[in-house]
């Protein structure tokens, strides 16, 4: 996939716009991440780490207790190297979990920063409890603000490209 800037709008207005990195947040969290390639900064300047890929899985929960929101989201991604400088293989995994998590971290700082909610928590709250989601979807704005975030990544590296 090719990402590019991202609108987001609130109703018909057009509330914020989401660069590169915050798009491809966007798409993690609505497990729209497919294939694809992704370059990654390494710890020595200037040199990267690129991927392709293979598969990608989101799962964000939701639960809501005493009104205080507490959001889980899990991506499980399978990657194929396509390039690399030398690089142990813990600290590529840890940097590439690092990553895909701060993408979704950065989306939402946006929806914070700009109090709308379009990462698809508020949908899923309503399909899981929609008595709950009654009691907050007034005050939804607060809610989202006060919750408590648990943004994890499964990173699996097949191996390198077409020759494995």
């Amino acid at each position: 996939f090719t990402l590019g800037k991202s609108a987001v709008f609130d109703g018909y207005k057009m509330a914020a716009t989401l660069d590169m990195p915050e798009t491809l947040g966007l798409q993690l969290w609505r497990d729209r991440v497919k294939t694809g390639y992704v370059t990654i900064p390494q710890s020595v300047p200037g040199k990267v780490i690129s991927f392709k890929i293979i598969n990608s899985k989101t799962k964000v929960r939701a639960n809501l207790k005493d009104n205080k929101l507490f959001v889980q989201a899990n991506i499980d991604i399978t990657l194929d190297i396509q390039e690399m400088f030398e690089v142990d293989s813990e600290e590529l995994k840890m940097r590439t979990k690092h990553y895909f998590v701060n993408r979704m971290r950065d989306t939402l700082q946006v929806a914070k920063d700009e109090g709308i909610e379009f990462l698809g928590i508020s949908a899923l709250l309503r399909r899981e409890d929609p008595q709950k989601w009654e009691e907050v979807k007034n005050s939804w704005k607060e809610v989202l603000q006060q919750a408590e975030y648990d943004l994890r990544c499964n990173v699996h590296i097949r191996g390198q490209g077409p020759v494995r």
